[in-house]
């Protein structure tokens, strides 16, 4: 099977920052990528995107991250038996993704777009906000916020395999449909969920999905202002979490700022008295209005948080002295990311500061990051890492597993990961560090490093005529056998001078070769239809 991981799992306003460029950036030539349908227009790739998203990661609206995908093609699994999906972190991914699809409906619709695209962008925000809402509601608790859910009854894949949120997993049910349901409690998804839903609720609802984001954003708020700013869990099964964490009291931090976004979101939509005071006891508290510096350490995750927070304040708080001190801590965070080619950050940055310095670079960094962004993300089995030569480091989603740079921490660190992936392995029995590699084009490497290095990489298979399917060490590191399309074949100089067939009359298409670990003499071949068998290296006929 393969897996699945959409870059924009974390990242929903990235593709509506695609969306919004496009119509100015076009294609990128000339880009250095391994799938050269990476170089299309934005506006292509966000379709090709939400396509993919709808395709592999919706679970009634709501976006699991990765998922697995069946390798015949059939649809992915979005019930309890899923084999693998990660869906524990799902309310926080889909709410950002609810702020992109906002800013997607509201784009359109201000630039003139057809009439039909504009109702199915809206249909599309309303059922993304249906997901974050039902996530709410499968709890049967109001403002109680579900991590995310899978349909159907348990154990889910979180539950078999014992991790960590294995006891967080209830029953419960949502229009309709029997859900699964993870809900240990975290601040990180009420900040979520508050931002998404803000924004939906500015950008997009209308009518009764006005009256329905007014109360969900209500409920979700007022959870924990209504509980001295703790977050009970469904059960005793985890402590409250307190929504401002550890704090001094009056050190504004950036999860405290989550908290004070939150309480202005919902003032904002439901103008109730009670999120007045929080929101003005927070302010007075950490002394927000005489803000003068913010200094924060480096994480992407709260930054992520934030930035998306300060980019719905900017809409919402007309305050002037406010409006200044949120600016001041976009600026403690832009400091440690304004070289990072990070889209997200780099537009909310200059839409808050306009004549900030380094925009140009910014800028062009941040479109280089679209314009290199896949719009496959399916994670395969690798070969290795092997370091570039120089020039411009590979951004991260071109690594084999670590496909947010999220939790890499910077774009352009040069880590280098560029990798083959492996249709076959065979390690000498006479060193370790000596080893085969088949690739799926049907070369045959060796290494004498490990894989260490790239220069330590030789291919031994051009004096073969068709592809190898599979290789074998004899007893020693120079002799080696390997099945290919046309015949087997055994080298005793370690392929480099040369190949000879052996004599094997067979039936079927050669699939492996072999050499008995306790005799070196004896030589095992497989094809379709049967195993053959030599006793003397090969030397005479080998008989079934």
């Amino acid at each position: 099977m393969f897996v699945s991981h959409d870059a924009f799992s974390k990242c929903g306003y990235r593709w509506a920052w695609i969306l919004s460029l496009s119509a100015s950036i076009g294609t990128f030539g000339q880009l250095k990528a391994f799938d050269v349908g990476w170089r299309k227009p934005l506006s292509t790739k966000e379709r090709e995107i939400e396509a993919n998203i709808l395709q592999r990661h919706n679970i009634l609206g709501l976006y699991p991250s990765m998922v697995e995908v069946p390798i015949d093609g059939s649809s992915v699994d979005i019930t309890t038996s899923a084999p693998f999906s990660d869906a524990v972190h799902a309310v926080a991914w889909t709410s950002h993704y609810l702020a992109g699809a906002s800013y997607r409906y509201a784009w359109l619709r201000q630039s003139g777009a057809d009439q039909a695209s504009v109702d199915q962008a809206k249909l599309r925000a309303d059922e993304i906000f249906e997901a974050v809402y039902r996530c709410q509601r499968v709890t049967g608790r109001r403002g109680l916020l579900a991590r995310g859910y899978f349909i159907g009854s348990g154990p889910t894949f979180d539950e078999r395999r014992g991790a960590s949120h294995r006891d967080d997993w209830h029953q419960g049910e949502a229009d309709g449909y029997a859900l699964r349901f993870c809900a240990g409690p975290s601040h990180h998804i009420y900040s979520a969920a508050a931002m998404g839903m803000g924004q939906y609720y500015d950008l997009v609802a209308e009518g009764l999905q006005k009256e329905r984001a007014r109360e969900a954003i209500d409920a979700l708020v007022s959870y924990w202002v209504d509980n001295d700013y703790k977050i009970e869990g469904y059960d005793d099964a985890r402590p409250p979490v307190p929504i401002l964490g550890l704090t001094d009291g009056q050190t504004l931090n950036t999860r405290v700022m989550m908290a004070i976004s939150a309480c202005k979101i919902a003032l904002h939509a439901t103008g109730k008295a009670k999120f007045k005071e929080a929101y003005e006891d927070l302010l007075s508290r950490y002394q927000v209005r005489a803000l003068k510096s913010f200094r924060v350490g480096k994480g992407y995750d709260d930054a992520h948080h934030v930035f998306a927070h300060l980019d719905l304040l900017d809409r919402i708080e007309t305050e002037e002295p406010l409006r200044q001190a949120y600016g001041v801590v976009a600026d403690g965070l832009w400091q440690h990311y304004q070289n990072e080619g990070h889209s997200h950050f780099t537009y909310i940055y200059y839409k808050l500061r306009p004549n900030a310095p380094g925009k140009d670079k910014a800028m062009r960094l941040a479109h280089h990051t679209l314009a290199t962004w896949p719009t496959d993300m399916t994670i395969q089995p690798i070969m290795s890492d092997l370091p570039l030569d120089g020039g411009t480091p590979y951004p991260v989603y071109a690594t084999g597993w670590d496909n947010e740079f999220i939790w890499k921490g910077d774009l352009n660190r040069p880590n280098a990961h560029h990798s083959r992936i492996a249709k076959g392995l065979a390690v000498s029995p006479q060193s370790p560090n000596v080893a085969m590699v088949v690739d799926p084009s049907g070369h045959l490497y060796l290494t004498h490093d490990q894989g260490r290095s790239a220069s330590g990489w030789k291919c031994v298979s051009d004096l073969l005529k068709s592809p190898v399917k599979a290789a074998a060490f004899g007893k020693r590191t120079r002799i080696m056998a390997v099945a290919c399309e046309d015949g087997f074949y055994l080298s005793e100089t370690a392929g480099h001078e040369g190949w000879f067939r052996l004599p094997l009359e067979y039936e079927g298409v050669p699939e492996a070769v072999l050499f008995d670990p306790y005799d070196s003499n004896v030589i095992y071949a497989m094809t379709g239809h049967h195993l053959y068998q030599s006793i003397d290296h090969g030397e005479d006929r080998l008989g079934r």
